[in-house]
């Protein structure tokens, strides 16, 4: 499956990782460096709509779509069944931060991007083009770039580090952060940091 995207603005691992840190310090610094996790929930009820304009919302959504951002409408909206779903808690933590990163890093940039279009073109023109997913360097894809936002909030690396040096095994960060053990593994990748099973 090629899944077509409008690509992001240009990001590296780092401009991510700082981003997140950022938020993380002026919403939740706990997270930082006490065993706490950072609270998806609230923040998205609370504080997201606040930062970026974009409202928050749980919704009834069709099966497999577990969460979307709509650059149009300003809405962020969350599974109302994943959310009260208490055996998919890690999931609902890491959809939710994924959903605040394009929330966080794409709205505004697309916004922007549309309205520059609508001053130049006479009839108002302002679609974004979508290319194949392939077509998109990894930098600019805006998927890879909430994943690796949403990863760097849930498990700042200041954090993630110290737990893995005070010798927390997959399982243990898992609970630690609550987030699924693949999520713990594809963040301890992105830090090339290994974790013992």
């Amino acid at each position: 499956m090629n899944r077509r995207f409008v690509p992001a603005k240009p990001r590296s691992n780092k401009d991510l990782e700082s981003l997140s840190l950022n938020l993380v310090k002026h919403y939740q610094p706990g997270v930082i460096n006490q065993k706490q996790r950072f609270d998806t929930e609230e923040f998205f009820d609370v504080d997201l709509e606040k930062l970026t304009g974009v409202a928050t919302d749980y919704q009834h959504l069709e099966s497999g779509i577990y969460g979307y951002t709509d650059t149009d409408e300003m809405v962020c909206a969350i599974s109302k069944e994943l959310a009260d779903d208490p055996s998919s808690e890690y999931f609902f933590r890491s959809t939710t931060a994924h959903e605040i990163a394009h929330a966080v890093l794409h709205v505004s940039d697309y916004r922007l991007r549309r309205a520059i279009l609508r001053s130049v073109n006479k009839k108002g023109h302002d679609s974004l083009r979508l290319f194949h997913e392939s077509e998109i360097p990894l930098y600019r894809n805006p998927e890879w770039q909430a994943w690796r936002f949403a990863g760097a909030l849930l498990m700042p690396a200041q954090a993630f580090l110290s737990a893995v040096k005070s010798g927390e095994s997959l399982r243990d960060l898992s609970q630690h952060f609550g987030v699924n053990a693949s999520f713990v593994m594809t963040r301890a990748r992105s830090l090339k940091i290994n974790v013992k099973n």
